[in-house]
């Protein structure tokens, strides 16, 4: 996640990083309040339960393949797999919303 500079450097220094670090770093995508805490993470688990889980389905293939898969063939395969979304039932649903109300959510 951090590149592979910043990994060496990690792996070879062995630093304790804090929080504000790991978020420079790119390590995580958040600091909160440990008083806070479970509002983060509920308001996390809603944001992704009424999110738009078959692309993220296709989000989540795309990054773990980009790495093994040529640029050409990564590009179909978004390709394919934005078209699909579109076409889906959750997109038409969003798009509707959208339309009515300016929000798509």
């Amino acid at each position: 996640l951090a590149g592979q500079r910043q990994a060496l450097s990690l792996l070879m220094r062995s630093p304790i990083l804090d929080a504000t670090e790991a978020l420079r770093l790119g390590l995580i995508t958040a600091v909160v309040d440990d008083n806070a805490l479970d509002d983060a993470a509920d308001a996390l688990v809603e944001a992704l339960r009424h999110g738009p889980t078959g692309a993220f389905g296709m989000i989540k293939r795309l990054v773990r393949d980009a790495p093994s898969t040529t640029l050409e063939a990564h590009l179909e395969t978004e390709a394919r797999m934005i078209s699909r979304a579109a076409a889906g039932a959750d997109a038409q649903a969003r798009i509707a919303a959208f339309l009515t109300t300016g929000r798509a959510g």
